[in-house]
């Protein structure tokens, strides 16, 4: 459930908006799956004053690989014409994966292609974005101290992927496209989904 905090947030302040106000209760109250953990954090304020930012985080049974998710809504009433609304969301979604599936020539177009698939259930447009897919390898430099440096040390790699985006919302009523996010989110995470 999110619970918007009024004291921390500058958004919250006498002169807001009433669009701006009406999508901040629109996301209030709002249930997930209890293996998402939710909360306010510090929005971006040099985009816009206007604005609220929600963090999504799973744990694995490890509680050593996280899954991390943003949620931003951004409002400027006079000055994004490009944006083609007043409302812009975005978002960043990293997840870990498992080194074969981060080989597969086409798994950013999978990944984006499931997040856009969650995404156009809510009444949004003008969705851009980028996938990112990386290995990092881990050396030890002792094992090439040890080593004849002519011989290749053993490592250890892992990967993971990165989603960022964003999208103009057709109204003040964020609900949908904070649910549609939360799927795309969970699916996400889940990668034999993504195949």
């Amino acid at each position: 459930m999110i619970k918007v905090s009024k004291t921390k947030n500058p958004s919250f302040e006498k002169n807001v908006p009433k669009e701006f106000s009406e999508a901040i209760h629109s996301l209030m109250n709002i249930n997930v799956n209890e293996k998402i953990i939710l909360k306010e954090i510090a929005p971006p304020i040099r985009i816009s004053p206007y604005s609220l930012a929600v963090e999504a985080t799973i744990e694995n049974k490890s509680n050593i690989d996280l899954t991390l998710g943003n949620f931003v809504v951004i409002y400027k009433p006079n000055d994004a014409p490009q944006w083609g609304s007043p409302f812009r969301i975005i978002t960043h979604i990293a997840s870990p994966l498992e080194n074969e599936i981060a080989g597969e020539e086409m798994f950013r177009h999978h990944v984006w292609n499931k997040f856009c698939q969650s995404i156009i259930k809510a009444p949004s447009f003008n969705i851009n974005g980028t996938v990112t897919t990386s290995v990092n390898e881990y050396f030890d430099t002792n094992d090439i101290l040890e080593n004849n440096l002519n011989n290749m040390p053993q490592t250890t790699q892992d990967s993971s992927f990165d989603l960022r985006a964003s999208w103009s919302a057709k109204s003040s009523n964020i609900k949908p496209h904070f649910m549609a996010w939360i799927e795309s989110f969970i699916n996400l995470t889940n990668t034999e989904m993504l195949f």
